[in-house]
């Protein structure tokens, strides 16, 4: 009996050490074969393209889908059924991903163009906190301490490969780079774990308090996706309570950087009880009457005082402000005299990395032959990218107007005399895109795209 217990042992032993030698390679496998998208696609593209037919037993007609990337799935082509579809990625310049979706019959290509890539960085502050019933809302400042020299943790809470580590300078501040804007992330500082939403590029997600108990970080929501200076908005407060137990009777007090007027709503108040899980709201109506240079950050400071706990807390958010708009427009025509062949689609890239698209159509600026299209983007310094694209095959003239469209009445005459179709060839990419400095006269071949860009000093 002993020597089957001895060998029963052994053999369980010798399994055991199999396991933990072996577990760690097959944890490094899996994560490797986990990521099947590097970073230079993730995020969330604008899309030009059409794929139509019948995939599988499912009929798709998708055109212009907005294209959502993670480390190893593709969202925007079907919904749940996108897994029958095929994909081949391939960057073909900085910030233009040409995409092929296969499907059972057939297949189709898709340019993708950035509305919210892996190309922005935050920055934030870890601080802790400990209770002092001495302190006003005047000098809270005095109750949080920086946390210099730890090591956090920042993971994309829509894609577990996207995890950065960074450590905090001696005043507790981090920064981190390749993030995705307008995305949720978890910051785990080994003392808490926060969400918080990214800012576009150079935000700042404020504040992240390391305590016991009752635990608040502020986020902000704003109705629009473009803000402009002298131009109403709404901007809504989410205070939640991340930590583990409830705040009994909670005030706050709100700071406007310089620069934000408010035009209704409470910049002081009470909340009260906030259990650990809920949040309370705070709504401002607002106008931003000034920014230094064309596009910058404003914060919104507050603070938020607990009696009960002796606690204050201090944190921001951050909102980002245009001064001016720029007007892009296009006129087109088909040399064919095709009525449906002057669509062409237009993307404009802005240096923030964000893409803008409109269409041709039929409005007030042309007649029958002609169609015409014009779209709306922040002005800022630095270079612009124009990209012109046929609809669906089309073989249009076409004229692009820096300075937005105008009634042109020799377009006509213009596009009617026009022969040079290798104009500005090659431009078939971003990298290849042609300087122009004022409206230029050009011609769409078949599968052309054709790329230029403007520069605003």
């Amino acid at each position: 009996m002993k020597k089957i217990t001895c060998v029963f042992l052994t053999v369980l032993l010798a399994v055991l050490l199999i396991t933990l030698v072996s577990c760690p390679a097959q944890k490094e496998t899996e994560e490797s074969e986990l990521v099947e998208y590097s970073k230079e696609f993730w995020g969330e593209w604008k899309s030009i393209g059409n794929f139509e037919g019948d995939v599988g037993g499912w009929y798709f007609n998708i055109i212009n889908p907005d294209v959502y990337i993670t480390s190893n799935d593709i969202f925007g082509f079907g919904g749940e059924r996108r897994d029958r579809f095929k994909y081949t990625l391939e960057k073909i310049s900085n910030r233009v991903v040409k995409l092929e979706l296969n499907g059972a019959k057939q297949s189709s290509v898709f340019y993708l163009f950035p509305k919210r890539i892996a190309s922005a960085g935050f920055t934030g502050n870890i601080v802790s906190i400990v209770p002092n019933s001495n302190l006003s809302f005047f000098t809270a400042g005095r109750a949080a301490n920086g946390l210099g020299g730890i090591q956090i943790i920042i993971n994309n809470l829509n894609d577990k490969a996207q995890e950065y580590t960074e450590t905090t300078d001696e005043n507790g501040v981090f920064s981190t780079n390749d993030t995705i804007p307008d995305e949720p992330y978890q910051i785990n500082t080994g003392g808490s774990i926060i969400d918080v939403t990214s800012p576009g590029d150079g935000g700042d997600v404020g504040t992240i308090t390391v305590t016991d108990g009752i635990n608040f970080k502020t986020s902000v929501i704003t109705q629009q996706k473009d803000l402009y200076v002298g131009e109403q908005f709404t901007a809504s407060l989410s205070i939640s309570n991340v930590g583990t137990a409830t705040a009994q009777a909670a005030t706050y007090q709100i700071t406007l950087d310089n620069g934000l007027i408010l035009n209704s709503g409470s910049l002081t108040g009470i909340f009260g009880s906030i259990p650990h899980g809920n949040t309370s709201n705070v709504r401002l109506n607002l106008t931003c009457n000034s920014i230094e240079g064309e596009s910058g950050f404003k914060k919104i400071y507050i603070q938020i005082k607990d009696p009960i706990s002796n606690k204050i807390w201090t944190d921001s958010v951050s909102i980002y402000f245009y001064k001016t708009k720029l007007t892009l427009g296009i006129r087109a025509e088909s040399h064919k005299y095709n009525y449906y062949g002057n669509r062409v689609n237009v993307i404009v890239i802005t240096p923030r990395n964000e893409s803008y698209i409109f269409t041709t159509n039929h409005d007030g600026y042309s007649d029958g032959s002609i169609a015409s299209g014009k779209g709306n983007f922040p002005r800022m310094k630095g270079d612009y990218y124009i990209a012109v694209l046929p609809v669906s095959g089309e073989q249009p003239i076409y004229r692009i107007y820096l300075n937005g469209i105008t009634s042109d009445s020799g377009f006509s005459t213009d596009a009617a005399n026009f022969l040079d179709t290798g104009n500005y060839e090659p431009n078939n990419t971003e990298d290849t895109a042609v300087l122009i400095t004022d409206n230029i006269l050009s011609y769409l071949h078949t599968g052309d795209i054709d790329f230029y860009k403007f520069r605003v000093e």
